[in-house]
C-alpha cells in the first residue's frame, strides 16, 4: 500500500481559548489543566524485569462520548497509567495521561497531552503520523513467552491515524485497517488531547488480513493461536503498550519500558497485561 506523504508543515501553538479538531469538523471549548501524575524513571537498559499489569475498567457504552474530549466523569474511574521517561536522566515536562476503560465489546482509550509546541504533518491515512507529536496504542496476543507480531496504531493531534500489523520493524502490513475504529482529537490551550474506541473483533479478525500468512510456521502466527479468546467479549487478558513521542523535541514517554538503548516501542516482549473486568 502506497503512503502518501505531504510537505505540509503544521506547527500550532495555541493560547486563550481551545480550538478542538475532529474529523472534518471544528468546535471550541475550555479544558482544565492536567493534575499531577507520577511520572516514574525507566529502567537501566537492559535490566528486565516485570512488565506492569493494567485493570481496565468495565462501563456502560452509553457514559462516553468519542469527541476527543474525555472529560465525562466515567474516565475518572480509570486510573491513569504510570508513564516512564524514556530517558531517566531526562525531566518529564510535559505531561500525559492516559486512562482505559472497555464496554465488554470495545477498548476506550484516552490520551491528554501538554503540550506548548504541536507538531501535526501527516494528514491522510496510515500516514507517516510517528514523525508527528502522536500517541501510540501497541497490542499483542495474550501470550507468555517469545511474542511474533503486533498491531499498531499512531495517532497525531490533527486525528489522522497509521494502524498496522507488523513481525518486526521492517515488515509491516497496512491492509490491517478496521473499518470500525472511532478516533477523535482535540487541540487546546493546554496541548491536546485524544479518545479511541476500537472493537475487540478487530484484534480477533487481523488473521483474515491479506498477507497474514506470509510467515509460515504456524506458531509464529500469534493471533490465530488465540483467535478463540480474542473473540471473547470481552477477551479475559491482552498484551499491550502505550506510548506518546513529544516533537519536535524527539522525546518518548511510554508505559511498559521495552529495555532498548534507543526509543522504540515494538519490543513486544516487553508489553504489559491488560486484565478486563
Amino acid at each position: 500500500m502506497i503512503r502518501s506523504l505531504l510537505a505540509v508543515r503544521l506547527m500550532i501553538a495555541l493560547t486563550g481559548c481551545t480550538v478542538s479538531l475532529m474529523s472534518s469538523s471544528c468546535k471550541t471549548n475550555c479544558v482544565a489543566a492536567l493534575p499531577p501524575v507520577a511520572t516514574r524513571p525507566s529502567a537501566p537498559r537492559g535490566a528486565g524485569g516485570p512488565v506492569p499489569e493494567y485493570h481496565v475498567p468495565r462501563i456502560a457504552w452509553d457514559s462516553i462520548i468519542l469527541d476527543g474530549r474525555a472529560d465525562e466523569s466515567a474516565w475518572d474511574l480509570a486510573p491513569p497509567l504510570s508513564m516512564t521517561n524514556y530517558w531517566p536522566d531526562r525531566p518529564t515536562a510535559q505531561r500525559t495521561l492516559v486512562r482505559l476503560l472497555h464496554t465488554g465489546t470495545h477498548l476506550l482509550v484516552s490520551f491528554v497531552c501538554e503540550d506548548d509546541t504541536i507538531v501535526a504533518t501527516h494528514t491522510a491515512r496510515d500516514d507517516h503520523t510517528f514523525r508527528d507529536d502522536c500517541a501510540e496504542i501497541l497490542f499483542a496476543a495474550p501470550l507468555e513467552g517469545t511474542l511474533h507480531e503486533g498491531l499498531n496504531i499512531e495517532i497525531n493531534p490533527a486525528g489522522y491515524w497509521n494502524d498496522v500489523l507488523f513481525r518486526h520493524p521492517n515488515w509491516l502490513n497496512h491492509d490491517w485497517s478496521p473499518s470500525d475504529i472511532q478516533v477523535a482529537t482535540q487541540i487546546t490551550s493546554k496541548g491536546w488531547s485524544v479518545e479511541l474506541g476500537i472493537p475487540f473483533g478487530a484484534l480477533a479478525k487481523v488473521v483474515n488480513v491479506r498477507g497474514y500468512d506470509a510467515v509460515h510456521d504456524p506458531a509464529h502466527q500469534d493471533f490465530r493461536l488465540v483467535q478463540a479468546a480474542l473473540r471473547a467479549m470481552p477477551p479475559a487478558r491482552l498484551r499491550a503498550n502505550f506510548a506518546r513521542w513529544h516533537r519536535p523535541e524527539n522525546a518518548m514517554t511510554i508505559w511498559s519500558d521495552p529495555q532498548r538503548p534507543s526509543p522504540h516501542p515494538l519490543e513486544l516482549d516487553r508489553y504489559g497485561w491488560l486484565v478486563f473486568e
